[in-house]
Parts: structure tokens; C-alpha cells; sequence
């Protein structure tokens, strides 16, 4: 019956584990992976681990071990294959960000992965926790599955040259075998026909890939999150359930840097100002309270990628960068505007007394003699153009002449028939002649380079003939 009873557990639960790991416990609950009793397994394996991962600190920096198998509780599994529970390894991080000793935390991590179910509640407490303080994953064996999990949810991942990452993806594993005699029936509701899905059928089997794949999509929008590059890039460059060793992981964005436990212990207590081995990751650091914040940046991100890597690693200082950026940008933009708007005003000035200018000097360029009085009224309006004003000065020149013959030839002495004087002594106007004349003389004074109207030509020979 406690085999039965494992065996269900077993099959009962989502797990993020490599293959291989699934079927040595699936081996350890069938009594298949060594004959003898249960206890045997655990006398050779040699001390048993406590409920809650062994925490210690050092120069300021809190050690917690994640080993082993990671299930939500302590159990069995933890005493035969080593292990660790989420339920015990959020009380560890909560002490940890609460002891005021603690700089820095490191999650020692050296696990195959385990069950999903309380996983995804552990890596947002870690992913939360990282605001308070510097959060490292430490990657010393394997991070695979549920341990990469919480391992991308810190602050930084660090690797060892030889270590093993990744394995994202989630798996439910069954095996059938005959009851050995057994017989064991069960009798499900008939509204519920998916409480007892048969995974040797079409319809279960494709009812379970439907909840193993609904949990592989929280597992690579947590993973994209938290190491802050796109959904596509985890599905396109973190192996697609494969894992990389050391530097390749790195090369992969899975990891930030490579280093040792050592000295990421010096880094973080302050011993050593800087890591000891350098990668391929570009990394950026921010200030806070006097400590360091690491900024993760992959390699030729845009200036978009970096700000996403910094409101999903830091949130609290993107807050505060784009507070500031925002009223930075506002004063910016009405400064801007106030510059521009008297750069414009003067370059409007300047532009009204170009044009104002020139229709002046276009203005008085058309003028005639005997015209300055309506010039002077035309280039003052602030509106006639060189064009208006000289077609206006020619209508005013006709005009002007036209009345001076009109008004000769209804004098008293045009009026007298016959008669070459009047009875004042006034000899007789012959408008044509005198237009004739006066045309003739506006020419003479031409050729002499002066300019005159044909009024003032009749009236010069007016003058002279008075």
C-alpha cells in the first residue's frame, strides 16, 4: 500500500524535472532502484536532510542551500533522494531579507528540478524579495527545470564553468503495469469525466498535454520576466528543454556571468570590488542606499531591451528614474516651447520688416513727378504693392490730364466762336494741339534725362503762354 501511495504521488503531479531524475524516483517508489527495506535506501545515502535547507552567513552574505528535489513540502522524497521544500525555503529567504545583518542573499542551488505545484508562489517571493535586497543565484551543479525556475527570478545568475542549466518545460510522466492480482475499482461521477484522465487514450492523453503545456507557458513568461528579454528568446535560444554547461548557458542569456562560490561570497560581503570571471553578458550597476544593484543587460540590447531589464530587475528605481525623467521631460518641453515660440516671434519680426521693406522701396520706385502726395499715402497704407501703386499712379496721371484739357477747353475763351481772342485778351486752347504739344515736350525732356508728367508738360506750356 506505501508503494501504491508513492506511486500515485508520483502521477498525480505536474513536475519540471529532467527525465532521468523522474524515473530514479519513480525506481526509489517501486522498491526497483535497490532491494530491501525503505530505511536501507537512507542509511546509505547517510545523514538525512532537515525539513528546511541549512542557512548559514557569512561576512554578511546569507548562504541558503537549495538541494536536491524541490517539492512544496517535506516528506519522504526529501529523506530518500535529498530535496527541497518551497514551504521551507520561503521561511529561510523571509528571515534572511528581515535580518538586518544580511547585505545579500545567495541561493546556493544545486538541483535537478522538481514540483511544479507551490513553484511558480516560491520564484514571485524571490522575484519581490530582490527589491530589498541583492538576491544572487548561485548555480554550483544543476539548475535545471523548477530549480532554473527560481533560479531566473534573482536578482543575478551566476554559473560555474562546469555546472548545468536550464531544462525549461514541464512534464507529466505515467507508467502502467498490471495489478499483480489486485483489482481496484473506482466509480467517478457522471459530470465529471475528466476527474480520472486515462492517458492511454487519445482524449487523455491530449486533455494532460493540455495541462502540461498551460504550465510550461507560466514557466516561460516567469522566465522571460524575470531575466528580461522577449518570450520568443526563451523559446528560440533556451534550449527548448535541453541545458547548456557554464559559459554556453551564459552565451545564451540563461545565466549572467560565470564565478565561484568564493567569490561571489568576497563580491557580495564586500571583500573583492569586482568578479572574478568576466562574461559575455553586459553588465550595468545602479546605486541605492550606498549598496550596488547589479543591472543585467544582454549583449547589443536596445535602448528599450535596457529599459525593460531595468523596470523588470529593479522596479522600485525605474519608478524613480521615470518620476524624474517625467518631470525632467516636462519642464524640458516647456522650455522648448518658450525658446521656440520667441525664436519664432523674432524671426517673424525680422521677416515682416524684410517684406515691409521691400514694398516700400517698390512703392516709391514707380513714382511720378507731381505724384509724391499719393506716394507717400500708398508706401505709408502697409498693404499696396510696387504693382497697385503704379497702376494707380497711371490712373492718376490720365486722370490729372484729362481734367487740365477738359478744364482748358470749357474756359470762356474756347467758348467764343470765330474769334482768335477772347474778350479778356485770352486766346482760344485747341485741346489736340495742346495735348500734341505737351507729348512732344514730356519726350524733349526725356532725351535731356529728365523726367516730368504730361500735366506738368501743359502746364509748363501754359505758363509760358499766359
Amino acid at each position: 500500500m506505501k508503494r501504491l501511495l508513492a506511486l500515485q504521488f508520483l502521477a498525480s503531479q505536474a513536475w519540471a524535472l529532467p527525465p532521468s531524475m523522474l524515473a530514479d524516483m519513480e525506481a526509489i517508489a517501486r522498491r526497483e532502484l535497490q532491494a530491501g527495506r525503505l530505511e536501507a535506501l537512507t542509511t546509505r545515502d547517510g545523514e538525512s536532510l532537515s525539513a528546511a535547507p541549512a542557512v548559514e552567513t557569512r561576512d554578511g552574505v546569507a548562504l541558503i542551500k537549495v538541494r536536491g528535489v524541490v517539492s512544496r513540502y517535506a516528506s519522504w522524497m526529501h529523506d530518500i533522494c535529498g530535496g527541497t521544500s518551497t514551504e521551507a525555503l520561503a521561511k529561510s529567504l523571509s528571515a534572511a531579507i528581515e535580518d538586518t545583518k544580511v547585505r545579500a542573499v545567495v541561493l546556493w542551488i544545486d538541483s535537478p528540478g522538481g514540483q511544479v505545484n507551490g513553484l511558480n508562489e516560491m520564484a514571485e517571493l524571490i522575484y519581490q524579495s530582490r527589491g530589498a535586497k541583492r538576491i544572487v543565484a548561485y548555480v554550483g551543479g544543476q539548475a535545471c527545470s523548477a530549480a532554473y525556475w527560481m533560479a531566473s527570478a534573482c536578482s543575478e545568475v551566476v554559473i560555474d564553468a562546469t555546472a548545468e542549466l536550464g531544462s525549461v518545460g514541464t512534464v507529466a510522466g505515467f507508467r502502467i503495469q498490471p495489478q499483480e492480482g489486485e483489482q481496484r475499482i473506482e466509480i467517478v461521477s457522471s459530470n465529471a469525466p475528466n476527474k480520472r484522465l486515462d492517458p492511454t487514450t487519445d482524449a487523455g492523453k491530449s486533455a494532460v498535454q493540455t495541462i502540461v503545456d498551460d504550465l510550461e507557458t507560466v514557466f516561460i513568461d516567469a522566465v522571460s520576466r524575470n531575466m528580461g528579454v522577449a518570450r520568443d528568446k526563451v523559446l528560440a535560444d533556451f534550449g527548448r528543454g535541453g541545458t547548456f554547461i557554464g559559459a554556453k548557458a551564459v552565451q545564451q542569456g540563461m545565466a549572467h556571468r560565470l564565478g565561484s562560490l568564493e567569490g561571489l561570497i568576497a563580491e557580495l560581503g564586500g571583500r573583492q570590488s569586482r568578479p572574478l570571471f568576466q562574461t559575455r553578458a553586459s553588465t550595468a550597476s545602479t546605486q541605492t542606499q550606498g549598496a550596488t544593484m547589479p543591472l543585467t543587460i544582454a549583449e547589443g540590447a536596445t535602448a528599450a531591451a535596457v529599459a525593460a531589464a531595468l523596470q523588470t530587475q529593479h522596479p522600485d528605481a525605474y519608478a524613480a528614474i521615470a518620476a524624474t525623467g517625467s518631470a525632467d521631460k516636462a519642464t524640458a518641453v516647456e522650455a522648448a516651447r518658450k525658446e521656440a515660440h520667441a525664436a519664432g516671434r523674432q524671426e517673424g519680426i525680422a521677416e515682416g520688416i524684410a517684406a515691409e521693406t521691400q514694398r516700400v522701396a517698390a512703392v516709391f520706385a514707380v513714382s511720378l513727378p507731381g505724384h509724391e502726395e499719393l506716394i507717400q499715402t500708398l508706401a505709408l497704407d502697409g498693404k499696396t504693392t510696387g504693382g497697385e501703386a503704379a497702376a494707380q499712379i497711371i490712373a492718376a496721371e490720365k486722370k490729372g490730364g484729362s481734367d487740365y484739357l477738359h478744364a482748358a477747353a470749357n474756359t470762356d475763351a474756347n467758348k467764343v466762336q470765330g474769334g482768335q481772342e477772347s474778350q479778356t485778351g485770352k486766346s482760344a486752347i485747341d485741346a489736340r494741339a495742346l495735348a500734341a504739344e505737351a507729348r512732344a515736350l514730356v519726350d524733349a525732356e526725356a532725351a535731356k534725362g529728365n523726367k516730368i508728367t504730361i500735366s506738368a508738360a501743359v502746364r509748363m506750356i501754359q505758363g509760358g503762354k499766359s
